[in-house]
């Protein structure tokens, strides 16, 4: 069933008599478009998790990235302010970007994304704020955790044990292996710094071969830079060693990694799938019902990655 924007916060906008309607994507926020006239503007709604200081980190953080000329959707200001409280959530109002998500990839289409996610960590790179509030690393899961009111990681696997008790050993023992993997391999001793966080297939719009739209910065926040490239690695089953190399080339062709930073995509790439997990165990702490994603990411997203690591390292030669 549809759900509708609140009067008064189309009011807040100006956008009395706009007409609505609700956009079908969307995992963690809430969107609408509305329009009236020429105008296109999206309505968000944040979960209910996001505080107005994490808020107003992400549109600062966006903002950053438009001074830099990425095309990304800047939060228009009301009478009150960038985001607004109404219904007892938060609301705010941006630009509908042009251009379509569903492209052709081809290896140059693949290495042109890798190029484009290292500029933007480069431009991003100067952003003056510290680590956003509420968040944390993808390392630090007992903050994502708290996000959902729920405990630590340990506490919350245990009482999931004992509703899924294979789910949840292997869970604690993922956990436990991309601590030491990643800890051996040097990940602490790199620089926390900005993430887009979700560089995924859907986030990025195209208009006749350019980057017209940079989407979602939901889960922005510092961290080291390689995670998100390793993330794009696994949009949801691990990308080929083909498309993997070329985005890769395409990020070291624009900034070269380090060696501990090639050392720690394929092992970011597991901790990833780690930190979606703690994202739908605070789901399920909150709720009850335990969310489809956490089998299918244990079952079959990890198995697959499992099988593809040795592939990519055997293509990308290092």
């Amino acid at each position: 069933m549809s759900e509708l924007v609140p009067p008064e916060v189309l009011a807040a906008w100006g956008l009395e008599g706009a007409e609505v309607t609700e956009f079908e994507r969307g995992l963690i926020n809430k969107h609408w478009l509305a329009r009236r006239g020429n105008v296109r503007l999206v309505v968000r709604r944040y979960n209910e998790v996001r505080t107005r200081d994490a808020v107003a980190w992400e549109q600062g953080l966006v903002g950053f990235a438009a001074t830099k000329g990425w095309p990304v959707a800047a939060p228009i200001a009301s009478a009150s302010g960038t985001v607004v409280e109404r219904a007892g959530r938060l609301w705010a109002v941006a630009p509908c970007l042009p251009g379509d998500s569903r492209v052709d990839w081809d290896p140059n289409q693949w290495r042109r994304r890798g190029e484009l996610l290292a500029q933007l960590h480069l431009d991003l790179a100067g952003f003056p704020l510290g680590q956003r509030p509420d968040f944390g690393t993808s390392f630090e899961v007992d903050t994502w955790l708290a996000q959902a009111g729920a405990g630590g990681f340990d506490e919350v696997v245990a009482a999931f044990v004992k509703v899924e008790p294979e789910l949840g050993k292997e869970i604690s023992k993922r956990r436990g292996e991309s601590v030491h993997e990643l800890t051996r391999l040097g990940y602490e001793s790199l620089p926390r710094l900005p993430l887009q966080g979700d560089f995924k297939d859907l986030n990025l719009l195209w208009t006749a071969g350019e980057l017209t739209g940079l989407l979602d910065f939901n889960y922005s926040r510092r961290d080291v830079h390689v995670y998100d490239l390793a993330d794009v690695l696994v949009p949801f089953m691990p990308l080929d060693p083909e498309a993997a190399k070329a985005i890769v080339a395409g990020y070291e062709s624009v900034r070269r990694l380090t060696s501990v930073e090639r050392s720690l995509i394929a092992p970011l790439a597991k901790s990833s799938l780690v930190w979606w997990v703690t994202i739908l165990l605070g789901a399920w702490s909150a709720s009850g019902e335990v969310p489809g994603g956490i089998a299918r990411t244990m079952t079959v997203r990890f198995p697959a990655l499992d099988a593809m690591i040795p592939r990519w390292r055997d293509t990308w030669g290092f």
